[in-house]
């Protein structure tokens, strides 16, 4: 089944698991045994029962459309309303900043990263970041600030080299380093680590004044290295992932909804 997830970030160092410390996943396998829906034997590793995850969120960052893909052990009795008993039951074994929205019947072959088109994020400014960095003596109208703030992040958009966005890629930077961003709301295919709050912390920066033209130019070329902070984690959502691409190919082999 393909489950969509929700869940407040502040209390866990990110959404994979990792010995010693908070996770969502950990959560979610602990959920998924505690209410009967996978084998006691099987929580620890949930790569027995075919689990897979669109996204793998940083530290304190949240969601309202996280997918993940796992098999579950369902009653026999259960056909039609199956969705609705495992958000049931998932929901009253998770804490309460993690919640399951919805829960499908998908094929065999689904995984919710590889099938997965494309992930959307927000990031929640303040409005006093939006209008730093105006002209000198005055305060500049909102539409102006709003203005010139998408100039800024209209530069990070397109094929660009991420090698500067992201933590531990050197020069000169691998094709992995290479991603394809559509707008700046965000909705590219995939991100390396930290790369949004990398992108958010270099567009306020040039916004603000505090980068000169050429050194924010520099970021994605590939033969530069720049320094770029990540912004805060808690302004950080993820807004949901498409599966379009793989609606429309398992259209034609399936029937029923399969809709994630």
């Amino acid at each position: 089944m393909a489950l969509t997830l929700a869940y407040v970030g502040a209390a866990y160092r990110g959404f994979q698991a990792n010995a010693g410390v908070p996770t969502v996943e950990a959560a979610v396998a602990e959920a998924l045994t505690r209410s009967g829906l996978v084998a006691a034997a099987n929580g620890g590793d949930l790569k027995k029962v075919g689990w897979s995850k669109a996204a793998r969120t940083d530290a304190g960052v949240s969601a309202v459309g996280n997918v993940v893909g796992i098999k579950l052990e369902l009653p026999r009795e259960v056909t039609v309303d199956a969705g609705a008993l495992v958000v049931s039951r998932l929901n009253a074994a998770l804490p309460p900043d993690i919640t399951i929205l919805g829960a499908v019947r998908v094929p065999g072959g689904f995984s919710a990263r590889s099938c997965c088109g494309g992930r959307a994020y927000e990031y929640l400014l303040p409005v006093g970041a939006v209008l730093r960095g105006g002209p000198p003596g005055g305060r500049e109208a909102w539409p102006a600030a709003v203005a010139r703030l998408n100039g800024s992040l209209a530069a990070l958009t397109g094929t660009l080299w991420a090698h500067n966005l992201t933590n531990g890629v050197g020069l000169p930077p691998p094709p992995a380093a290479r991603r394809y961003v559509t707008r700046f709301e965000v909705e590219p295919e995939s991100f390396l680590l930290y790369m949004i709050r990398k992108m958010v912390a270099a567009a306020l920066l040039r916004h603000a004044g505090a980068t000169p033209p050429a050194v924010y130019a520099a970021i994605t070329d590939p033969a530069v290295r720049v320094s770029v902070p990540p912004a805060p984690a808690a302004g950080l959502l993820l807004a949901g992932c498409s599966y379009d691409a793989y609606q429309r190919r398992s259209a034609a082999m399936y029937a029923g909804e399969t809709k994630v």
